[in-house]
C-alpha cells in the first residue's frame, strides 16, 4: 500500500493506493454484515464503498499506514473514467508526483475495480502489467504514457484526476472505519435496563426450557436403547462453506495475476481454478518450444511424460460466507433467472437435472430396530455451467444469487482469444 501526500491549495491531502478490493452482494444490513465478515477474516481496519449496479469495497489496514479520511485513489479515478467518460472496462497508469519513477495502476471491468486492479510499482513493473492486461482485450479506454506504444491509448497526467474540481467533494472516496460505532453511553444504559427488566423473566423461561429439553432427551435415549427410535444424521447444508461466485472469481484472477501465464516459447493451453487452487497448462506449439527453455523460465513446471505439455499448480483457498440463514430460491425461479441471464447477456448456460442423494440400503439380516434411511434434505443441487467470452469476474457479478456457487473456472484460448467456462451448483428448495 502506498500513501501519496500532496497539497491542494491550502489543504494537505493524503491519497492511498494499493487497496484490496472485493465485490459485495447484499443490501442494507446484509451488506454491512458481509463487509464486516470480509474485514474480520483478513484483519482490515478501513473501507471505501463504490458502485451502485455492481457494488464493491476497497479495504486497508492500519498497520500498512491506512487512516480514516484518506482518499482512495483508485475509487476516484474509476469514478472519473467510468462515470464522466462513460467507460466501464479500462486500464489506467499514471506517474505519482512525489516520485516520477513510481506509477499508479487501476484496472476496471464492468465498472468494478478488480481484486488486483489497484497497485503501485516502478515504471517498468507497471508497464509490464499494463501490457499483460491489454492482452485480455475488450477495453473501452486505456490511459498510459504515450511512449509505451499501447494501441488506442491516451496519455493523461496526475493533475487530470486530482485537482480542485474533482476533489471538491472528496469525502465520497474517503476511507472510513470498518467497525460499527455505537454511541458511547447509549449501549451500556440500554443493556443495564434490559438486564433489570428482563433478567428474572428470562432466567425463568430458560430454566423451564432446560428442564423440558432434558426430559425430551431422556425419553429419546430410552427409545433408542429399546430400539424403537433409530437415529439418523441430520443433513448438513453445503453452500455456507462454499465461496460466493464473486469472491471465488476474484481469488482466481488474483492467483493468475501473481502467477502469470507466459512460459518461454510454449503456448498457453488453459488456466483452471478449482477448490485445489490454480493450474496453468502450456503446450509445445513449435520446434522452438524447448523443455530447457521452459525450465529456465518456469523451474517449478511439471512436464508430461511425452514432453508435449507442462503445467504449474498454485494453491489458494477462499472461505465461504458461513451464512446458514441464506434463503434458497425455488427451482423454477432459479432456472428461469439463469435462462433470462443467458438470453440477455449472450452467456451459454447448461442446467442439469438435480443431483439427489442415494438412500441408505438395508443390509441383509438388519432388523426393524436398525437405523432407517435419513429423510432427504429440504434442498436439491442443480449442476450448472456457463460458457462465455465475458470475463469471469463480470459473469460472477451477473449470476450471483442465493444458493449459487461456482466451483471451477476454466480459461481456454480459442482463435487467439480467451473463452471462459464457469461450472458449479445452484442449490434450490425442494
Amino acid at each position: 500500500m502506498r500513501i501519496i501526500e500532496f497539497n491542494l491549495g491550502k489543504k494537505k491531502l493524503e491519497l492511498v493506493a494499493g487497496l484490496v478490493w472485493h465485490p459485495v452482494h447484499g443490501a442494507g444490513g446484509a451488506r454491512a454484515k458481509e463487509i464486516r465478515h470480509i474485514a474480520d477474516e483478513s484483519s482490515f481496519d478501513f473501507k471505501v464503498l463504490r458502485g451502485s449496479e455492481s457494488p464493491h469495497v476497497g479495504f486497508a489496514r492500519r498497520s500498512d499506514g491506512g487512516k480514516s479520511g484518506q482518499i482512495a485513489a483508485a475509487a476516484l479515478i474509476a469514478d472519473i473514467v467510468g462515470v464522466n467518460d462513460a467507460h466501464r472496462n479500462f486500464l489506467v497508469a499514471i506517474a505519482i508526483p512525489d516520485d516520477k519513477e513510481q506509477y499508479l495502476r487501476v484496472m476496471s471491468h464492468a465498472g468494478v475495480i478488480l481484486a488486483d486492479g489497484d497497485s503501485v510499482g516502478t515504471r517498468d513493473e507497471i508497464r509490464v502489467q499494463i501490457t499483460e492486461d491489454f492482452a485480455y482485450g475488450n477495453w473501452d479506454a486505456i490511459i498510459c504514457p504515450g511512449d509505451w506504444n499501447i494501441p488506442n491509448s491516451q496519455e493523461r497526467g496526475f493533475e487530470d484526476f486530482f485537482n480542485e474540481v474533482t476533489l471538491k467533494k472528496h469525502r465520497r472516496w474517503a476511507l472510513s472505519d470498518v467497525s460499527l460505532r455505537i454511541t458511547k453511553y447509549l449501549f451500556p444504559t440500554l443493556l443495564i435496563l434490559g438486564l433489570l427488566v428482563g433478567g428474572l423473566y428470562g432466567f425463568r423461561v430458560w430454566n423451564l426450557k432446560k428442564i423440558a429439553a432434558a426430559e425430551a432427551l431422556r425419553l429419546q435415549n430410552e427409545e433408542i436403547m429399546r430400539g424403537q427410535r433409530p437415529t439418523a444424521a441430520a443433513p448438513v447444508k453445503p453452500w455456507p462453506t462454499l465461496p460466493v461466485p464473486g469472491e471465488f472469481a476474484a481469488a482466481c484472477q488474483e492467483a493468475i495475476a501473481k502467477t502469470g501465464y507466459t512460459a518461454g516459447n510454449w503456448s498457453l493451453s488453459s488456466m483452471e481454478c478449482s477448490s485445489n487452487g490454480l493450474q496453468v497448462t502450456w503446450s509445445r506449439s513449435s520446434q522452438y518450444a524447448w523443455i530447457s527453455h521452459l525450465k529456465l523460465t518456469r523451474p517449478e513446471a511439471q512436464v508430461s511424460s511425452d514432453g508435449t505439455t507442462a503445467s504449474v499448480a498454485v494453491p489458494f483457498t477462499v472461505a465461504g460466507p458461513k451464512d446458514f440463514s441464506e434463503q434458497l430460491p425455488n427451482q423454477q425461479d432459479a432456472v428461469l433467472r439463469l435462462i433470462d441471464l443467458s438470453s440477455r447477456y449472450g452467456v451459454s448456460v447448461k442446467i442439469d437435472t438435480p443431483v439427489e442423494p442415494e438412500p441408505a440400503r438395508t443390509l441383509p439380516g438388519q432388523q426393524g430396530g436398525a437405523a432407517q434411511p435419513a429423510p432427504p434434505p429440504p434442498w436439491s443441487a442443480l449442476p450448472i455451467e456457463f460458457k462465455t467470452g465475458i470475463g469471469p469476474f463480470e459473469v460472477a457479478s451477473l449470476i450471483n444469487s442465493p444458493g449459487l456457487r461456482i466451483q471451477k473456472i476454466t480459461y481456454s484460448v480459442v482463435s487467439g482469444a480467451f473463452q471462459y467456462s464457469l461450472s458449479g451448483v445452484q442449490y434450490v428448495q425442494r
